[in-house]
């Protein structure tokens, strides 16, 4: 039961006088950002270490981060991909994480790396072989004393979530979330990752790599990207070396290159910590100069050089690369912090935006183009503004699609644009840049950029200000100077690039024998005391109150701590579950606009007033989302009322969703990943796969705009629940928004809430699809479970986070860490909505085609014998109770979090319950959870792939083999 029941009477509220409304006007305005939690101190230690950080006590967590100025940019011309390299290094821990005896294992480590360097310089097949295969056996050795993922254990016993790392051309970025009370551990593990990292366990992450790059192989646009980096950049690093690195290098990689790397960029002056979130500076201050300052100061870092001529003229790149026609014209442009960049950005604003008012937009929204979309790249040293597009599918070339795209260009030179609309343009910039800094989470990576270009919290913050100052002359100006007849135009036809795989080395796996170890380090940490910290679990009628109106529908209204930016939305009771039309309605919603006013009028109107509308349909429910600047809740509302009353759509929207589809569709077949996704929904659902169920390009281009607005009146007859997420006080925003709704007098009820059925097979089933030009395997696995009431879903949770929680967990450790079969594999436990029906298991990896049957192999044993590591009870149960902080919903989603645990029954936050079983879970729970929902039923697989690369008669050992082509799971 909710705790508040507020009743009011729609009919008087919808009399609302003018006076009533100014005094609701004058009420918001004034309302700004909220100062005390965008506030950034700054300073250095004395090695030269930046330190930043952003105190925010609306969130019980924080945010760590550690910035290594450098990145790929860095690299070695002779040993590209070496930052990438180290920064998986990083996870391996130090001479003190992740060994049992660190002397003895230097011995090995020392060895294999003096190996490595003989490998490198190695040319003859067979030397190398025999080199490969004693840094086989010397890494055997060597890891009988290392503690694999010991850095994530450590993480996540402190209740760490989202522990990953990240390299960029300029930069690597190591981060996590934390509960509040654990700062001072983090800050101490987090400098001894950085104080001396070693290559433990190197040979399972070199394969890891590898797979990395077959990934990026196997998207069809990856090798766009690279290629035209390539062209526009022919003499930098930025198109001459790629992140991942060269196959070449990343077969001979040089621990020594990667050491002295680390030597000279990951050094104080080079380096910064960033903390957002709930902290006392005053406390952490000591601690932070007593850690980090210890690392070496460094070297000053010389600036890179880098020098790219002028195009001449228009030059023309031609290739086939892409499943689709693709179109990119590259000009000349400038560096991160060039006095014109937000001009350039204003450009850019102006010739495409979120809300599609841009004069490229113009393009697509009038059916000229599929799409046309400005983009700027700026580095360090130099920049890049792109314009990006794609012909229409049948009947246009891309040099004519290429022409439609330049005379809009011209528009922009020769300032062929309204005064109000750049105000609009400006608005809506400045309202994307509040919303950039609200959860701190992002704001953690604005700080990252400042540090990496030089910048200052200060100079951010003024960015609103900076916008506004720019004049049309001045962007006329800009845009005459960057946007010349001196560019590069590069064509992607449709075609298939020839793919570089990596053969599956033939070397033993490396076999970790202390799984479950830990090192004096990591028992010293553990030790460490922490002030006690409760968990904040989300209290209804209170972080989010809730109300219900006189027809039925529940008001959900929760407090904006940050800025002015409101959002309202409509969540009706009917979703596209047996309606594929319902799902056309929903996307073409934000296409509408009211009678008379073409789509373009009607956006730039919302824009300038710094408002948005958005809608999404899911299976069961439908929104509609309103935002924008709160003290313009009045203008932006009475438009929403103008669509809502006199709702129209023009039908080149629906022509164009249709082009959208067919691109879609084009580039699936071509993609495997898609087409595993496809295969899985296929395997599971049948014939309502939602490949299958959605509408094609030709069934969306037969309907008429009555049928799709006819179905969009239809479900906003529907009961719905309203969201509002702002600053201004409850009774106030109820007033106000009372005359708005009016969508019928006598809402339908909600349907309810729907699943799909998953289908059961009586045995191990195997299902493959032949997929020739893929580099990698695409597996899915699933198990069909039984019911489970949801009291003793806190079980499923401990499952979860011992198979899959992280570096440390079974899936990973057997899978990557010592196999070395997949960059990224994955699996869960997921449960019905409802009691009555049966959750399944969902498992998931990509590996190179030759290893798809180990990879199978590997998996199937787990699921069928699932491993027993009795002593992580205590690791699961530190990181399910201290986990619950550092995943709490920030305040934009705290109000759908609480209706969909509504929905699901529950009277309020399930958290509290599962907290009270997480603290005494023990460990035979899970084993009999994995015995009741997974043990002994058929295990599902499905492979999408190149057939070439394995055998299907040697899958037959694991069930019965089914051939699935793609006609069946893709709808034609």
């Amino acid at each position: 039961m909710l705790h508040t029941i507020q009743k009011f009477n729609n009919k008087t509220m919808k009399k609302l006088n003018l006076l009533a409304l100014l005094t609701f006007v004058s009420y918001l305005i004034g309302f700004g950002q909220n100062n005390d939690c965008l506030k950034v101190e700054t300073y250095k230690l004395s090695n030269g270490m930046t330190v930043m950080l952003n105190v925010d006590h609306n969130v019980p967590t924080v945010q760590g981060m550690v910035v290594v100025k450098g990145g790929s940019k860095r690299d070695p011309k002779d040993a590209t991909g070496i930052a990438h390299y180290f920064e998986h290094i990083m996870f391996k821990g130090t001479d003190s994480i992740g060994t049992i005896d660190w002397k003895s294992e230097k011995i090995f480590l020392d060895s294999i790396t003096s190996l490595y360097d003989r490998l490198g310089n190695t040319k003859d097949p067979q030397q190398r072989l025999n080199i490969q295969k004693e840094i086989n056996r010397i890494s055997i050795q060597a890891a009988q004393y290392a503690i694999p993922n010991e850095v994530d254990k450590i993480l996540g016993d402190m209740g760490g979530t989202g522990i990953n790392a990240g390299t960029g051309y300029e930069s690597i970025v190591y981060h996590n979330t934390f509960p509040s009370n654990q700062i001072e551990k983090w800050l101490e593990v987090y400098y001894e990752r950085f104080r001396n990292p070693v290559f433990r366990l190197f040979q399972s992450e070199l394969e890891t790599v590898y797979e990395e790059k077959n990934m990026y192989e196997d998207s069809p646009f990856s090798k766009l990207l690279e290629e035209l980096l390539k062209n526009y950049f022919p003499n930098s690093v930025y198109g001459q070396q790629t992140v991942i690195g060269t196959t070449e290098h990343l077969k001979n990689p040089s621990l020594s290159k990667m050491m002295e790397y680390y030597r000279t960029y990951y050094v104080g002056n080079n380096m910064a910590l960033i903390l957002t979130g709930d902290f006392d500076p005053k406390k952490i201050k000591p601690i932070i100069e007593k850690t980090f300052s210890q690392l070496p100061a460094g070297n000053p870092i010389a600036p890179l050089t880098v020098n790219e001529e002028p195009f001449k003229g228009r030059v023309l790149v031609s290739k086939r690369l892409t499943p689709v026609k693709i179109g990119v014209l590259g000009f000349r442009s400038i560096p991160k912090n060039h006095p014109d960049k937000i001009a350039i950005e204003i450009c850019a604003n102006i010739l495409s935006n979120g809300e599609s008012t841009g004069l490229l937009d113009q393009l697509s929204n009038e059916g000229k183009l599929l799409f046309a979309q400005a983009m700027d790249m700026s580095f360090e040293e130099i920049g890049g503004a792109f314009i990006i597009f794609a012909p229409k599918i049948i009947g246009q070339s891309l040099p004519n699609a290429e022409k439609l795209v330049k005379e809009q260009l011209e528009k922009l030179k020769a300032g062929q644009f309204s005064e109000q609309f750049l105000q609009a343009v400006k608005t809506e910039m400045k309202v994307s840049f509040e919303r950039s800094l609200e959860d701190f989470r992002w704001r953690a990576y604005s700080m990252s950029d400042i540090f990496v270009y030089g910048n200052s919290w200060d100079d951010l913050l003024q960015y609103p200000e900076k916008v506004d100052r720019i004049t049309k002359e001045q962007i006329v100006e800009v845009a005459n100077r960057y946007f010349t007849d001196n560019y590069l135009a590069f064509h992607s036809k449709m075609g298939s690039p020839k793919k570089d795989k990596i053969q599956k080395p033939s070397f033993k796996p490396i076999e970790v024998k202390n799984t479950d170890q830990k090192s004096e380090y990591a028992k010293r940490i553990e030790s460490i005391p922490t002030t006690e910290s409760e968990p904040r679990f989300i209290e209804f009628d209170k972080d989010v109150m809730i109300s219900i109106t006189e027809n039925g529908s529940k008001f959900f209204y929760t407090q904006n701590p940050v800025n002015n930016i409101f959002t309202l939305t409509f969540v009706f009771g009917k979703g596209s579950f047996d309606d594929p039309l319902a799902e056309i309605a929903g996307t073409l919603f934000e296409k509408c606009s009211p009678t008379g006013i073409s789509y373009a009028t009607f956006k730039e109107k919302l824009q300038f007033w710094g408002g948005s509308i958005s809608s999404s349909t899911s299976l069961n429910r439908t929104k509609i989302t309103i935002s924008g600047l709160e003290q313009n809740f009045a203008p932006i509302m009475n438009l929403f009322d103008s669509l809502v009353q006199n709702i129209d759509l023009d039908p080149v929207h629906i022509r164009q969703l249709a082009e959208a589809k067919q691109m879609e569709h084009k580039s699936q077949i071509k993609d495997v990943s898609s087409i595993g996704d496809a295969l899985i929904e296929y395997v599971k659902y049948g014939d309502k796969s939602e490949y299958l169920t959605s509408m094609t390009a030709k069934q969306i281009s037969a309907l008429s705009k009555e049928q799709i607005l006819s179905k969009i009146k239809e479900i906003m007859t529907y009961e719905f629940d309203i969201h509002f997420i702002g600053k201004t006080n409850r009774d106030v925003i109820v007033e106000a928004i009372a005359p708005h709704l009016s969508f019928t007098e006598k809402p339908l009820p909600k349907l309810p809430i729907k699943e799909k059925t998953i289908k059961s097979y009586p045995e191990n089933t195997i299902f493959v699809c032949n997929y020739p030009k893929a580099v990698q395997s695409q597996i899915n696995f699933y198990v069909v479970g039984g019911t489970m009431p949801k009291a003793d879903r806190y079980r499923l949770d401990g499952f979860n986070e011992y198979l899959d929680g992280g570096m440390a967990s079974i899936i990973f450790q057997e899978i990557r860490e010592f196999r070395s079969l997949a960059y990224g594999a994955s699996g869960r436990y997921i449960p019905s909505l409802f009691d009555t029906l049966p959750g399944h298991f969902s498992g998931w990896l990509s590996t190179q085609s030759d290893k798809t049957l180990d990879a199978v192999d590997t998996y199937v044993s787990i699921l069928q014998e699932m491993p027993q590591k009795t002593e992580r009870i205590t690791s699961i149960q530190k990181s399910l109770t201290l986990s619950i902080n550092a995943n709490q919903p920030n305040f934009r989603s705290k109000s759908s979090t609480v209706a969909n645990w509504l929905d699901q029954g529950y009277p309020n936050d399930p958290r509290k319950k599962k907290y009270e079983h997480y603290q005494n879970l023990s460990f035979d729970e899970i084993v009999d959870f994995y015995a009741q929902q997974v043990k002994n039923r058929p295990i599902i697989i499905a492979i999408a792939g190149n057939t070439k690369g394995f055998s299907t008669k040697d899958l037959q050992k694991y069930g019965k083999v089914n051939t699935i082509d793609m006609k069946t799971i893709f709808k034609q």
